[in-house]
């Protein structure tokens, strides 16, 4: 069926009335002139009229073929089908999706998956000509716009030159840009060349298509690999503390047919290879791996862990970071200083332990005093009530990132804690008077631990009778009203121990005191690791641990800490640095990373200090191989008639099978060839005439 490139350009035709309008209004009109009447002239007037009027035809006919051929020369008249090899010459407009993510650098016999595809690419480039244009997209970064080119070299250049990245494929962004290209372009053949190993998503991106447009997906050559892959870190809700041990949990994933059999796993702490054991993983499965180990100095700690060689290699590492804090800085506040200590010795048992802990004892009359945002964690020890301005700087203490303890002993009035504080911010309302045993005949039992939490989780693998028996003379009985996280009950069922988040700060409450007559916890060996876990949790955030970023991921980061006069520069896990511009708040700095293009550590620094670390990883959802089934994208694509999808088989030459499917040809050249013919004759048939005759 014929066509037209540029059919706007048809309107053009209405020239084609040009040669009849010039041949009405300058046509002569025949003068009769009266002389002697002779036989033979009027014979001669009649043929000579006749032959005029043929000539003036015929002119008339070819001016105005002229102008209709010129018009649609310039429309492009095209003719699609597989009719005697009309498909070989229309110019095609080429878009080649290149997969670059890191499933492409999988090792086969013949080299990466890249490597195999770009061999293609450059066969589908070499098999364009100079009429033709092509653009080059990529499918782990697609630009925002893209364009046409028929340099070719360039192209060619640019493809060989590609190395597979470390993020996964972006087809949908990669499909739409495609999508607009193709619409944008005015030539017969419009030509999508896919070369990737995975099917992908938003096929349905292309139905935005109007007009024809064929999809040729390259069956890249395929083999058995082997690849196994290394897939998040469980640092299991623990608080990480100085010189006592740690456990770090991961997940390797066997991805191929084959069971993998004395396979090692590595595991790396600060550059140094901590450990490593081996594996057996059945086809398609998974095994959990663990690793202890300790750290004796405070700050920022990374480490990986490695599986070992395989097919795919980029997925066998799995970075982590956290911090220990270089010091914690604790405020304890009581009625009194003498009221902090069994709380400070809890602290600093002896002088070298918990060497990055700064504690400091006041009295109630003299904590509105301090500037809270100089500590890290606040202990409210048994305090009978808060001035209105304590309260408000606790407040605004907590909505900045502080961690609060309140303990209520027995000093703690009920009435002004329930109204001001447990009821509003836990949920919790207490009664008027304390449940006091004074004779301490009998005692509360503290049951119900969430052993999921850090704080308890060191007790995770005792049963319930082997964790410690702990008696309570005096509590503060109370009833949760609403959503409260309870931590662990009195008996009777009495909320014991409570948390809370306030804007960006975490505060705990204990509804009993820690002094010898409401508890026996001080003389239990308990006691100790309880406040100082405690400690650590409020001052840490343990859901950092798990923290990590995919490849590709813009990153925001808070620095709490800035030194002035020095820029803060980023260190990639290549070892390259850039300086970064933070935006600076009432309390801390944002910095913005967009280029985590690569796996590892990236740290941020101020001159020597390290201001901040977290790790960047693979999004593993490629290492699993995909099984290529185009009867999907087809199903996708049923809507748009105009898209015909064709499978190039692994062995085919490209470029032969290509010029075996495309049809279509652009017959502008012919129809201009033909105008000229046309003109030629015009202008002979108008030079072999002679002038009118004036008959009588």
């Amino acid at each position: 069926m014929p066509s037209f490139l540029n059919p706007l350009v048809l309107f053009g035709l209405v020239a084609a009335a040009i040669p009849f309008l010039i041949h009405l209004f300058t046509r002569r009109r025949l003068k009769k002139v009266e002389f002697s009447s002779l036989w033979f002239l009027q014979n001669l007037e009649k043929t000579r009229i006749r032959q005029v009027k043929l000539k003036n035809i015929l002119l008339l006919l070819l001016r105005t073929l002229i102008v209709i051929l010129i018009v649609l020369a310039f429309a492009r008249p095209a003719l699609k089908g597989e009719l005697a090899g009309l498909g070989r010459g229309a110019a095609s407009s080429v878009v080649l999706l290149v997969d670059d993510s890191y499933s492409m650098a999988t090792q086969t016999s013949q080299g990466t998956i890249l490597e195999l595809a770009q061999k293609k690419g450059a066969e589908i480039l070499n098999s364009l000509s100079w009429q033709d244009e092509a653009s080059l997209i990529y499918l782990s970064a697609p630009p925002e716009s893209a364009y046409f080119t028929r340099d070719f070299w360039s192209l060619k250049e640019n493809l060989s030159n590609r190395r597979p990245s470390f993020a996964v494929s972006n087809f949908s962004g990669s499909l739409e840009l495609a999508a607009r290209l193709l619409q944008s372009s005015s030539n017969l053949n419009r030509e999508l060349y896919l070369l990737t190993n995975r099917l992908g998503a938003g096929w349905d991106k292309l139905n935005t298509l109007k007009n024809r447009a064929t999809i040729y997906w390259l069956v890249l050559p395929g083999e058995e690999t082997e690849n196994l892959s290394v897939s998040e870190t469980d640092f299991g809700n623990q608080l990480i503390e100085l010189g006592r041990p740690i456990t770090l949990k991961s997940e390797v994933y066997n991805h191929s047919r084959q069971t993998a059999t004395e396979h090692l796993v590595g595991f790396y702490l600060d550059d140094r290879k901590v450990a490593q054991t081996e594996v057996k993983i059945p086809p398609f499965s998974k095994t959990t791996v663990q690793f202890g180990s300790s750290v004796g100095q405070p700050g920022f700690h990374s480490g990986y862990f490695e599986s070992g060689e395989d097919d795919l290699p980029a997925d066998n590492y799995r970075y982590f970071v956290f911090k220990i804090p270089d010091r914690i800085r604790v405020l304890v506040a009581g009625e009194t200083q003498a009221d902090n200590r069994l709380l400070q010795l809890a602290l600093r048992p002896e002088e070298k332990l918990n060497l990055n802990l700064h504690v400091k004892s006041v009295g109630q009359s003299t904590l509105e005093q301090e500037d809270l945002s100089n500590y890290e964690v606040i202990i409210l020890n048994d305090v009978k009530t808060l001035s209105s301005g304590t309260w408000s700087n606790l407040k605004n203490y907590l909505e900045t990132g502080g961690g609060l303890w309140i303990i209520l002993g027995p000093r703690a009035n009920p009435a002004f804690y329930s109204n001001n504080i447990t009821g509003r911010f836990f949920n919790t309302f207490l009664k008027d008077n304390q449940s006091v045993k004074s004779d301490k005949s009998g005692f509360y039992n503290l049951e119900q631990w969430d052993l999921r939490h850090p704080i308890f989780s060191t007790y995770q693998d005792l049963n319930p009778q082997e964790l410690p028996e702990l008696k309570f003379y005096q509590v503060h009985p109370a009833s949760v009203k609403g959503q409260a996280k309870v931590l662990a009950y009195f008996s009777g069922h009495y909320p014991a121990l409570l948390e809370e988040r306030i804007e960006k700060g975490k505060a705990l409450l204990l509804l009993a005191g820690v002094d010898s007559n409401s508890s026996d916890l001080s003389l239990h060996p308990f006691f100790v690791p309880f406040v100082n876990r405690i400690v650590s949790y409020l001052s840490q955030d343990v859901s950092d641990f798990n923290q990590s970023y995919n490849v590709g991921e813009v990153v925001q980061r808070e620095l709490a800490e800035v030194p002035t006069g020095k820029p803060i520069e980023l260190t990639y896990p290549n070892q390259t640095k850039e300086i970064l511009t933070p935006i600076f708040t009432r309390t801390s700095a944002l910095v913005k990373i967009e280029n985590t293009s690569l796996p590892g550590i990236y740290q941020i620094q101020a001159g020597e200090k390290i201001l901040d670390a977290f790790a960047v990883n693979l999004d593993t959802k490629e290492s699993e191989p995909e099984k290529i089934d185009l009867t999907k994208i087809k199903k996708q694509l049923e809507p748009n008639p105009n898209i015909k999808l064709v499978e190039v088989p692994a062995n085919a030459d490209v470029a032969k099978f290509i010029q075996r499917t495309r049809y279509g040809k652009e017959l502008w050249r012919e129809t201009l060839i033909l105008a000229l013919v046309l003109l030629g004759a015009e202008m002979w048939l108008g030079k072999t005439g002679s002038k009118p005759v004036e008959t009588s």
